[in-house]
């Protein structure tokens, strides 16, 4: 089973960019204590308070709303947090809107030099929502906002939306599992026609149907900065898959896109992404795992790389592909040498003899790489 192994390894290999955010070597990390303090002497003024007795303070994430609870200035941010590269974790602190508005007040005050801020599973609803957009409206530094999990709704991601309009330094938004639906899904693709600046979007868990897709597919085709496009867990089917797979035959800026678990996709989807594939050359991550797309889509999508040289991870898993399908994709890679991650786990009845055969020409493309 050793081949096995290394077509298993590959999943967690690679460039594949994985949930969430990741930190870097030497990040200027700080707790939780620092960060909301940090954030509110940003905005407030107070007198510095002296508390040496534990007792005095009150214990963190033992409160629905801790952020409006703290006392502030217990301490100064520190000299490496003034010069742009503080990264704040505020997650899963239950803050709710009412901390919403406290950070919104801070990100607002032109000393704030926060740039990357986490508020995932806050309980943050439209108005904590809507707080934070008229903040980015203002705001120069943030970079990166991890919004996951919270409840803005269509409502709250619309401003936010509006607030991407004008501006003009945010790099990555992620809405991940916020309810927002095809509405929000729509507010969000109008924002993304005019805003040249956001280069990642994650809206999986949302439950965007095919409405969102394609207006969202329609944004793909005229933004030309955005890379990296997560849709995952949203119902999109066939209809949205092929929308979103239209726009990638003339956009030439996304490499990254993960369609995974996408209702019954099946084969039309499959093969409409297999078209795209045919033409478009910057795309080098793409997942379609748990789409159903079965053996008709695996081997249109075989046609195509036989022209693509450029998809660098494919994932397959969980497509009912069978034999015939799985069989296409491994003889493709007798002439495609770009495929360096390839998942088709998930898939009933592969022999292991072509598993085996998967195996060593995937180590042979990542060998190939390392040599140029």
């Amino acid at each position: 089973m050793r081949y096995c192994s290394v077509v298993c390894r590959s999943w967690k290999e690679g460039t594949v960019e994985q949930y969430g955010p990741q930190p870097r070597a030497r990040s200027p990390w700080i707790d939780s204590d620092e960060v909301l303090t940090s954030f509110q002497s940003l905005s407030v003024k107070q007198p510095q308070q002296h508390t040496s007795s534990p007792e005095s303070r009150q214990p963190y994430g033992k409160t629905p709303s801790l952020l409006p609870q703290m006392s502030f200035g217990r301490r100064l941010i520190d000299e490496r947090l003034q010069k742009g590269r503080v990264k704040a974790n505020l997650s899963e602190m239950k803050i709710g809107d009412e901390g919403a508005r406290q950070v919104a007040k801070a990100l607002m005050d032109p000393a704030c030099t926060v740039t990357t801020l986490w508020l995932r599973g806050n309980n943050i609803g439209p108005e904590g929502a809507m707080a934070i957009a008229k903040a980015l409206e203002r705001n120069t530094s943030l970079k990166e906002l991890w919004f996951s999990r919270n409840n803005i709704g269509p409502e709250g991601v619309a401003a936010i939306a509006k607030a991407l309009e004008t501006n003009r330094t945010l790099r990555s938004l992620d809405f991940e599992l916020n309810r927002i639906g095809p509405e929000g899904a729509t507010a969000i693709a109008s924002a993304l026609e005019t805003n040249q600046t956001l280069k990642s979007l994650e809206l999986s868990g949302n439950n965007i149907g095919p409405e969102g897709a394609a207006a969202l597919a329609t944004a793909l085709k005229q933004n030309k900065k955005l890379h990296t496009l997560k849709l995952e867990f949203n119902n999109i089917g066939p209809e949205g898959t092929t929308a979103i797979s239209k726009a990638l035959e003339t956009n030439m800026t996304l490499h990254t896109l993960q369609l995974s678990w996408n209702g019954n996709v099946g084969p039309q989807g499959g093969m409409s992404i297999a078209k795209a594939l045919e033409t478009n050359k910057t795309l080098r991550i793409l997942e379609l795992s748990f789409n159903r797309i079965g053996p008709e889509g695996a081997t249109a999508i075989s046609k195509a790389l036989e022209m693509n040289n450029t998809i660098h991870t494919l994932r397959l898993s969980g497509n009912d592909l069978e034999l015939e399908g799985v069989a296409a994709i491994v003889k493709v890679l007798e002439t495609n040498k770009s495929l360096q991650n390839l998942g088709i786990d998930g898939n009933k009845r592969i022999p292991y003899d072509l598993m085996k055969q998967m195996g060593r020409r995937i180590e042979e493309n990542r060998n190939q790489a390392r040599r140029k």
